[in-house]
């Protein structure tokens, strides 16, 4: 028995499980070079705990944020301290910044890493996060629906670790990648409340992607899903209330110094609108341009318009997926929503993976000349801001860039400014798409 491909020669099966298995090797062997490279070159540089998180300390030590926003508050957590209240905190342990304002589902999610020494528990994360890259990659293609082969797995992976917010994720010791496991298996599994619910869970464990997600499920009217992902959020956090708020003296004291926290953490240089180098967000973008930190109300004012837009036209369904999956317009809506409407970094952007795969397919298999035009610009602007290395401090040096200047703040804000502009495609087009078919009914999960 062979296979035909048009008039050209004769492939035998044999033949095309070989090449398969070439492929297979030869992607393997990219992603375990790149990985090994990358993490030879972030345990030599560990941030030991001695050593404080300064300005300076960024890009010279590494797995910065592992230390301050896993291993030591998960320390703290388990010597019956409370980690959010950040007096304390910043002085009884070696950390250069207050815990960030995560669910308290954190402290048990990473548990197993504060019973290792720090060394140790620095090594099992990098590893545990090389991990679920090659997990990440392979939901972002089953997202696609393309076929998650190994090949393809790793190769989509290197990619991963060769992007500009991959090697920060790597480098910071970040959690990102853990959020985006349980952001993709929620869009996933949309329609199995059990499986969706414990990623959107997952993804809740940062507010700035939980309350925009459960909102936008809820508009599309997978409410099973939304409440399912509350209740695995909701009951992970409150195992930890209920130490926390003994600790604390009260629940009263805690929700004190949890906003608190949160408070210290927006003031500081790399939070900041006005100052922050990394921030992505469409608050953080226009910031940073006018110098100026826009203030709360700005920042409800735009996650009201930017949830509330993308609500209404994911609720009218004109870009909605067949057979019960979601579109490649519907995943790039949510992933962008998130991105723009609160608070997010640089590393963040590695959630741009999620909808790629599926603008390719689209790009590759559309008979539509101006659909395959439509995905081609949104590959083109979700493609730069990931690897966008003008972002990197090394480069900004060599090339003259000046810290606060202008040019800086041009520089630093093309991420947001892409997104921002991926973000209004997708919304002409689902307008256009509205105006020219009737909404479809979406039943509820």
């Amino acid at each position: 028995m062979s296979i035909h491909f048009g008039d050209g020669p004769e492939i035998r099966p044999e033949q095309s499980r070989y090449r398969c298995l070439l492929w297979t090797a030869a992607a393997f062997l990219l992603f375990v070079s790149a990985a090994s490279f990358q993490s030879h070159n972030i345990l030599r540089r560990l941030c030991e705990p001695e050593i404080q998180s300064t300005e300076a300390e960024r890009g010279v030590c590494t797995l910065n944020d592992f230390r301050d926003a896993i291993y030591f508050p998960v320390a703290a957590f388990l010597d019956g301290k409370n980690p959010y209240d950040a007096v304390d905190f910043m002085a009884s342990y070696p950390v250069g910044d207050v815990f960030p304002p995560y669910l308290p589902m954190t402290l048990i999610l990473h548990l197993p890493f504060g019973l290792a020494d720090f060394r140790h528990a620095a090594t099992g994360y990098l590893l545990l996060t090389l991990l679920l890259t090659i997990l990440l990659a392979w939901l972002c293609l089953k997202l696609a629906d393309l076929p998650a082969r190994w090949c393809w797995v790793f190769a989509l992976g290197t990619l991963f670790l060769l992007s500009r917010p991959g090697q920060r994720n790597l480098s910071l010791g970040e959690c990102t990648v853990t959020v985006g496991v349980g952001v993709a298996m929620a869009l996933l599994y949309i329609q199995k409340p059990v499986l969706g619910g414990i990623g959107l869970g997952l993804a809740c464990y940062k507010p700035t992607y939980g309350i925009p997600l459960v909102l936008l499920f809820l508009a599309q009217g997978y409410f099973l899903t939304a409440f399912a992902g509350v209740c695995v959020a909701g009951i992970l956090s409150l195992c930890a209330v209920y130490f926390l708020a003994a600790h604390s003296g009260g629940l009263q004291p805690f929700l004190e110094s949890l906003f608190k926290g949160h408070a210290w953490a927006e003031e500081r240089w790399v939070s900041s609108p006005a100052t922050s180098p990394g921030r992505i967000d469409l608050k953080g973008v226009l910031g940073r341009l006018l110098q100026i930190d826009p203030g709360i109300m700005a920042e409800i004012i735009l996650f009201m318009l930017l949830v509330g837009a993308g609500a209404w036209i994911l609720r009218s369904g004109v870009c909605a997926g067949r057979e019960g999956r979601l579109s490649a317009r519907e995943i790039a809506l949510l992933v962008l929503l998130c991105l723009t409407c609160l608070f997010h970094q640089e590393y963040d952007l590695i959630m741009l993976f999620l909808p790629l795969p599926a603008f390719w397919k689209m790009a590759a298999e559309s008979s539509s000349r101006s659909e395959r035009r439509f995905a081609h610009w949104v590959v083109f602007l979700l493609a730069v801001p990931l690897f966008n290395y003008l972002q990197s401090v090394t480069i900004q040096n060599r090339l003259g860039i000046i810290p606060g200047s202008l040019s800086w703040r041009m520089a630093a804000s093309i991420n947001g400014v892409f997104l921002f502009a991926a973000l209004i495609l997708l919304f002409r087009s689902g307008m256009t798409l509205k105006a020219l078919s009737c909404p479809n009914s979406r039943p509820a999960s």
